[in-house]
C-alpha cells in the first residue's frame, strides 16, 4: 500500500479551506462594494471598515497556517511594525510620504495612525510580492514588480480613500513622494520576503489583493 506522504496530506487538508474561504473573500467584497457605492447604506459599511479589514485578513492568516510557519512571522511582524513607524513617523513630520491626516473611519489610533494601516499594507505587499513571484524568480525583478504593483494598488486607492475619509492631504493633488515612497518601502520588503524565502501555500493572498483592487476601481467609478 503507496504511504501518504506529509506534503500530500498538508495539501489534502489546505484545499477544502482555501475554497470555502476564497468564496467568503469574493462575496464579502462584492456585498462591500454594493453597501459603500450606494449612498444610504454607505455610513453603516463606512463604520465596518476596520472589522471588514481585519476580518479578511484574519481569513488569509488562517488559510495559510501562518501558525506552522515561523518563516511568515520572520517576515509579517517586521514588516508590519516598519510600515507602522514610516506611517506614524510620517503623520507627525510629513517628510515621509508628504503632509497628511487621517480621519477616524479605519478605527482606533496609536500616534495618529489607525491600527489597521499596518497590517493591511502588509496585506497589500505581500500580495503584490506573491504576483511578482508567479511571474519571475530574479530578486530584482521581484522588487521591482512588487513596489510597481503597491503604487499602483495606492494610485486607484487614493481617490477613493480621499471621498470616503480615510485620510486627507494638505496638498489638493496626492503628492509624488507618496509614491515614491510606497515604492520603496515595497522594494526593500520584497528583498526581505525574498531572503527569507517567503511562499504561499494557496493563491488566497494575491486573490485578496486583487479583490481590494477591484474595490477601489469600483469605487471609483459610483463615488
Amino acid at each position: 500500500m503507496p504511504s501518504i506522504s506529509p506534503k500530500s496530506e498538508y495539501q489534502n487538508e489546505i484545499a477544502p479551506k482555501f475554497k470555502i474561504l476564497s468564496t467568503i473573500l469574493i462575496v464579502s467584497y462584492l456585498v462591500g462594494a454594493i453597501g459603500l457605492a450606494w449612498e444610504q447604506s454607505r455610513p453603516l459599511f463606512l463604520q465596518l471598515t476596520p472589522l471588514f479589514l481585519l476580518f479578511n485578513a484574519l481569513m488569509v492568516f488562517n488559510t495559510e497556517f501562518i501558525a506552522r510557519n515561523i518563516t511568515y512571522w520572520l517576515w509579517l511582524i517586521p514588516a508590519g511594525l516598519i510600515s507602522f513607524y514610516l506611517e506614524a513617523y510620517g503623520v507627525s513630520s510629513g517628510n515621509i510620504f508628504g503632509a497628511y491626516t487621517y480621519g477616524d473611519i479605519l478605527g482606533i489610533k496609536l500616534a495618529q495612525v489607525p491600527l489597521i494601516i499596518g497590517l493591511n499594507w502588509v496585506m497589500v505587499i505581500w500580495g503584490a510580492y506573491s504576483f511578482a513571484s508567479f511571474l519571475t524568480k530574479d530578486k530584482i525583478a521581484k522588487a521591482f514588480i512588487t513596489g510597481a504593483a503597491c503604487v499602483v494598488f495606492d494610485y486607484i486607492l487614493e481617490p477613493v480613500a480621499i471621498a470616503l475619509g480615510f485620510w486627507n492631504w494638505q496638498e489638493v493633488k496626492v503628492p509624488a513622494q507618496n509614491y515614491l515612497a510606497w515604492f520603496m518601502i515595497s522594494f526593500v520588503l520584497s528583498f526581505l520576503a525574498h531572503y527569507l524565502k517567503l511562499k504561499n501555500n494557496t493563491n488566497i493572498v494575491p486573490l485578496q489583493l486583487m479583490l481590494q483592487f477591484l474595490l477601489f476601481l469600483s469605487l471609483n467609478i459610483f463615488i
